[in-house]
């Protein structure tokens, strides 16, 4: 289940730059023409990680059959950063075991990256960070070049990064990244624009017992900044209203105020007990039953064995249809 946190990435087509390199410099020149894009463009919490797949395509007669592109994505936040899985990307004639990227070719590359979430990437940037190396010139060793100019270090940066210490170190790499150039916030006001300009819109969030709690609090800044022009409905099991009522009893920030913005009332499509609701059930299972089934099949028999289940219906039309 994706929970919604405070970090986005829209990397522009922007291209790694390189120069001052041998075998860079007509890479730089032809920058532009490297493509760049992330998927999800708005990054999400699973399960305790935040991952996405950059992907990077270089052009046609691009990439030098000797260059060696070493590519580290970082997460970066007041406070500190989290470095994901470094990606190597080398020429045809480089004797190494690094991604081949032909130059008479080109090629289109995915990069998987995952990021162990911190509560302090709720204000964050990903950053693209970039070292080179060449077979001749400047660059023998993997050099840090600047993504934003295509420079490589200077006698007086290169001291920096070759120096002791860590907290200038970080703040000339974090210079040196390729940034992001959206931010939550920004996707959130675009959000809210969007609804208001929408003729009755309505936000239907199922499985709403599910959310985390962070997620209420940007369901609930969401609802306000669309109230009056914009409907809201949560549905979910007989957890949501445990968990609601729970988060109330003890004043839990964010959950009254749900309540209260849903009617302060609970609404059953299924009746609660009794024969009501097992005749509820069967005719629901029947329609269902009816829609799915083939015509060969006695749709009235496959809902009476059901008892009512929708996933019994499933699982007995599949059954059939296998025999």
């Amino acid at each position: 289940m994706k929970n919604f946190m405070k970090l986005s990435m829209v990397l522009v087509a922007a291209a790694l730059a390189f120069s001052s390199c041998n075998c860079f410099k007509k890479m730089a020149k032809e920058r532009e023409d490297v493509k760049l894009s992330v998927t999800p463009e708005i990054l999400t919490l699973n399960n305790g990680i935040v991952a996405a797949d950059i992907n990077v395509t270089f052009p046609v007669e691009y990439f030098d059959a000797k260059a060696v592109i070493k590519v580290t994505p970082v997460i970066v936040f007041e406070g500190g950063e989290v470095a994901g899985t470094t990606k190597y990307y080398q020429g045809s004639k480089v004797d190494d075991n690094y991604t081949v990227v032909d130059a008479k070719n080109g090629g289109n590359f995915t990069q998987h990256v995952e990021f162990p979430y911190d509560p302090r990437m709720d204000k964050s940037e990903l950053q693209l960070r970039a070292e080179i190396k060449c077979p001749s010139g400047k660059c023998k060793e993997f050099t840090l070049v600047n993504l934003n100019t295509g420079a490589v270090p200077t006698k007086e940066e290169a001291a920096v990064l070759a120096g002791d210490d860590a907290e200038a170190k970080a703040a000339l790499a974090r210079e040196f990244g390729l940034n992001s150039v959206s931010r939550y916030a920004d996707v959130y006001d675009d959000l809210v624009f969007y609804l208001r300009t929408l003729d009755h819109p309505q936000i239907i969030l199922d499985e709403a017992g599910d959310l985390v709690y962070e997620a209420f609090l940007e369901i609930k800044a969401a609802w306000n900044g669309t109230e009056g022009c914009c409907s809201w409905y949560l549905m979910g099991a007989d957890g949501f209203k445990a968990k609601l009522e729970r988060g109330i009893e003890f004043k839990t920030v964010g959950f009254a105020e749900i309540r209260s913005r849903c009617g302060d009332k609970y609404n059953s499509i299924t009746p609660p007990e009794g024969d009501e609701r097992r005749k509820f059930l069967l005719s629901q299972a029947m329609m269902i039953a009816q829609a799915n089934a083939p015509e060969t099949t006695d749709f009235r028999q496959i809902a009476r064995q059901s008892n009512g289940s929708l996933r019994r219906v499933h699982s007995l039309i599949t059954k059939g249809e296998e025999a």
